[in-house]
C-alpha cells in the first residue's frame, strides 16, 4: 500500500477571541486527507486559534515526503518529516538577517570565532 496523494484544508470555525486587548484571534481547523492506491482514506485534524494558514503551508511543502510512501510505516513517517521540519526551522532562523547563531547552534557547534581557534 503506497500514499497516492495528501491535501490539506483550512475551515473557519466561526469563533473569535480577543487576547491581550490587541490581537483578534480566530478559531480554524486544518484537516489533513491521506489517500492510498488501494483507495483507503485517512483523515486528521487540529485546531487553532493561530497560525492555521501557516500550519496548512508547511503541510503542503512536506507532501512529496509523504507520496510513495506505506501509511503503515508511521515511526518511519514520522522520522522523516520531524528530521526535515527541524532543519526549515534552522534554515528559517539562519535566514533572518543576523549574522549571530542563535544559542541552541552554538552550543551545539560549540564556540566559533578566532578565539576558538587558538588553543
Amino acid at each position: 500500500m503506497k500514499i497516492t496523494d495528501v491535501s490539506v484544508q483550512v475551515v473557519d470555525a466561526g469563533v473569535t477571541m480577543l487576547f491581550a486587548e490587541r490581537l483578534i484571534m480566530n478559531l480554524a481547523n486544518v484537516i489533513v486527507r491521506v489517500r492510498t492506491e488501494d483507495g483507503i482514506e485517512g483523515v486528521a485534524g487540529s485546531s487553532t486559534y493561530l497560525g492555521a494558514q501557516a500550519v496548512a503551508a508547511a503541510l503542503a511543502e512536506l507532501k512529496p515526503l509523504l507520496i510513495g510512501e506505506d501509511p503503515l510505516y508511521r515511526e518511519r513517517i514520522w522520522q522523516r518529516l520531524n528530521e526535515v521540519s527541524i532543519l526549515m526551522v534552522l534554515r528559517a532562523v539562519g535566514s533572518c538577517g543576523s549574522r549571530r547563531r542563535p544559542s541552541g547552534l552554538q552550543a551545539a557547534r560549540g564556540p566559533s570565532g578566532p578565539a576558538a581557534r587558538v588553543r
